[in-house]
């Protein structure tokens, strides 16, 4: 971990004499300050800045930042926003970064304990949110219905978070991307040919590369399921298909607990994939997706159905939204980093998109609903989550809200017929009809 000195948000109290020492490189005799790095870059993304530079062997490099332009290498500590970090190697990411606050820095090096040099000319960068923007991707060629992200690391000072992507769709299709960019096909096991809808994961030792604990389910038709525990590379199946079983829509975790919903209000949990559990949704409308957040589960289905459960799943009340349509996904946010809102604010918000263009949103984590119509919209198919919510429809429309109840004009995103999309930490994927790949980060 790079150490921190930050002095202006509250990370210490004070600056420990030592680490000033380094900075200065007081009292020391070896070395020698080095010129300053060159090719000094920032750039940026949803909750996140990243400071680049030509590295040279041999040297220590410390980065210095805060939210005023007049910053310099012996400035940073008297000014909002002020940091200093010491013994980096590019890039530095910095995360959890509030969009739209502009964030300036300087680097400068040294070698053994010599005072560290000038600094690099300042450069700037502010976080901004992802959804604006879209860029279409290789087309896959099958038909997708779903999108999982399984993550292995978090944003992190070496870098953004990482992990796998996976989409499914008719058939037991299977695809597998590291990036979004590079897409490679799975083969499902021997005899498995069920339609996939809907998929999750699970981590269970996040930023631990080499056993992160993975737990990815697909499910679909027939109330089949698959189960893959090494990041999509090789799949078992969970539960065969099954004619006289209902069909799965929607999956979500809470922890290592899977939930999942589909036709006729099937709900059934399950841990591993294999063993399921029926839980009595009292309802019989399809149900096609659901979230959990604010420890609450939320189902949505047809005819404007919501299901809520607050004690793991083990009772479930329904509500009908009047107007709202055929419900076909939800998602709980809760983080709205932005300037806009004065920084971090948690909005303890589920918002489910449905078929007639409108959204369904509770701004008290489910206790209450509003109907709100999004302008411009079409038939709304999924939606996600990283610092505000995107909604997509099936005609290839982007529609952006920092709270569910205000959306943005139609933004394209250059693929049409679209049926699912995800958040990766710090971005979005959406796929659909023809393998169809977009995205926004």
């Amino acid at each position: 971990m790079v150490p921190r000195i930050n002095v202006k948000n509250g990370f210490f109290r004070f600056v420990p004499i030592a680490l000033m020492c380094v900075l200065a490189g007081c009292g020391g005799t070896s070395g020698e300050s080095t010129p300053a790095p060159t090719n000094v870059s920032a750039n940026s993304g949803d909750g996140w800045i990243q400071v680049k530079w030509d590295e040279i062997a041999g040297v220590d490099y410390f980065v210095f930042t805060a939210t005023d332009p007049s910053l310099t290498t012996l400035n940073w500590l008297n000014l909002i926003g002020g940091a200093a970090f010491v013994n980096v190697v590019p890039p530095l990411t910095l995360c959890g970064q509030t969009n739209g606050l502009p964030r300036w820095f300087t680097v400068n090096g040294r070698t053994g304990s010599a005072p560290g040099g000038p600094g690099s000319p300042v450069v700037s960068a502010a976080a901004q949110a992802a959804g604006g923007t879209w860029s279409v991707g290789v087309g896959l060629g099958d038909n997708l219905n779903g999108i999982g992200f399984a993550g292995i690391t978090t944003c992190q000072r070496s870098g953004l978070a990482s992990g796998v992507l996976t989409a499914v769709g008719p058939g037991a299709t299977l695809y597998a991307s590291s990036d979004a960019v590079n897409w490679t096909r799975r083969t499902p096991p021997g005899g498995f040919s069920a339609d996939l809808y809907a998929i999750a994961n699970y981590t269970a030792n996040p930023n631990s590369t080499t056993s992160p604990g993975l737990r990815t389910i697909a499910v679909g038709a027939g109330g089949a399921a698959l189960v893959s525990t090494d990041g999509s590379l090789t799949w078992s199946v969970g539960r065969a298909f099954d004619a006289s079983q209902a069909t799965l829509r929607g999956i979500v975790t809470a922890g290592s607990a899977f939930v999942a919903v589909g036709d006729g209000g099937t709900i059934r949990s399950t841990t591993d994939g294999t063993n399921w559990t029926a839980l009595p949704s009292n309802t019989t409308a399809n149900l096609q997706g659901i979230a959990y957040g604010a420890s609450t589960y939320v189902a949505v289905g047809d005819g404007g159905v919501l299901v809520t459960s607050t004690d793991a799943g083990v009772t479930w009340t329904v509500k009908t939204i009047a107007g709202a349509g055929n419900l076909r996904a939800i998602i709980f946010g809760n983080n709205n980093n932005s300037i806009l809102n004065g920084g971090v604010l948690l909005i303890n918000t589920f918002v489910a998109v449905a078929d007639n263009g409108t959204a369904v949103v509770s701004n008290d984590g489910g206790a209450t609903w509003t109907v709100t119509t999004i302008a411009g919209a079409g038939e709304l198919v999924a939606i996600a989550y990283t610092s505000r919510f995107v909604a997509v429809d099936r005609a290839g429309n982007a529609f952006i809200s920092a709270n569910g109840q205000t959306w943005s004009n139609a933004i394209a995103t250059g693929a049409s017929g679209l049926r699912a999309v995800v958040n990766n930490g710090y971005g979005f994927i959406a796929v659909g009809d023809g393998g169809v790949t977009t995205t926004s980060f």
